[in-house]
């Protein structure tokens, strides 16, 4: 980030910035990286489908890719919980996560 400019407005000063070339990049490369799934919706998730909308990235492919991997996490904690020997906690815990899951795949 550098100054891009300064203004007031009738009010305090505030100083603009505006992203530099090697800035760009960096946040062009962590918008696009995958946020693990977790039990809730995190604000990364959000964080990186504005910062793709307001720069001009693809926010419908990231999503897509977000929703492949709650889908696989999905699987992952249906396999545990059928799994032979599962205990109780481990089967609720499960069905915990997948629920959230659920709420942000139907949500």
């Amino acid at each position: 980030m550098e100054v891009d400019g300064t203004a007031s407005d009738g009010g305090p000063e505030r100083t603009a910035y505006r992203a530099t070339d090697e800035g760009f990049r960096e946040l062009t490369r962590w918008s696009g990286e995958i946020a693990p799934p977790a039990p809730f919706v995190t604000n990364e998730i959000f964080a990186k489908v504005i910062v793709l909308i307001l720069t001009g990235g693809d926010a419908g492919s990231y999503l897509l890719a977000q929703r492949a991997a709650h889908v696989g996490r999905k699987r992952e904690l249906e396999a545990l919980k059928t799994a032979p020997g599962t205990d109780l906690t481990t089967m609720l815990s499960a069905d915990y996560a997948l629920s959230h899951l659920d709420a942000d795949l139907l949500g």
